[in-house]
């Protein structure tokens, strides 16, 4: 029978964050080795682009190494914590990247020497429409159009704020776009 050394006896997470709180380089890269692959694709379900995935899953390390007192056991397991972390920097670096990319569309007719003034979404006519168009609708759907699709609001925020399921601010919703449609339909906007 052979003698198991440490190096053979598999460390348990908590062990493992206790000598990266102290420092210890090696135990951040047994850490590394056992759990970079699925952070990794974490990031990357989110992202679908490999360097920005690979940019978020060495964020995650580094964030572990600057930190990782954060780290409570009794609140799950390591990996948990590490995808959790993964998928929200993801999630962060997308926001930074279509926001980016979205002013990018915007100013090209200004950069490209174009007199073309940038267009606000909606144009005075189209307004008085759109209101027009909300005010036919029973109040309720109306509200909900206006709360999320003309002022922005999410429609989880919007249930949460009026205590109602969000199953049911869904659904009347869909509703209320359908019946907009049918309006739109009817009055051919936009005109030609």
């Amino acid at each position: 029978m052979t003698k198991k050394t440490e190096i053979d006896i598999p460390m348990e997470d908590g062990e493992l964050v206790r000598r990266v709180i102290s420092r210890d380089e090696e135990a951040l890269g047994t850490i590394v080795t056992k759990y970079s692959s699925q952070v990794f694709t974490a990031a990357f379900r989110v992202l679908h682009k490999w360097p920005e995935a690979q940019e978020v899953t060495q964020d995650v390390f580094l964030a572990l190494w600057r930190s990782p007192e954060k780290f409570d056991s009794k609140r799950g397991a390591l990996l948990t914590w590490l995808l959790i972390i993964s998928r929200s920097r993801a999630i962060d670096l997308l926001r930074k990247v279509l926001a980016y990319e979205s002013r990018e569309i915007e100013l090209t007719p200004e950069l490209s020497g174009s007199r073309q003034a940038l267009h606000l979404p909606f144009a005075p006519d189209s307004e008085i429409l759109v209101e027009e168009l909300l005010d036919r609708l029973p109040e309720g759907q109306g509200r909900i159009l206006q709360k999320v699709y003309v002022e922005g609001y999410a429609l989880a925020e919007f249930a949460s704020a009026a205590g109602v399921p969000l199953g049911t601010i869904k659904s009347r919703a869909r509703c209320a776009l359908r019946k907009l449609k049918s309006e739109l339909l009817e009055t051919s906007w936009p005109p030609r």
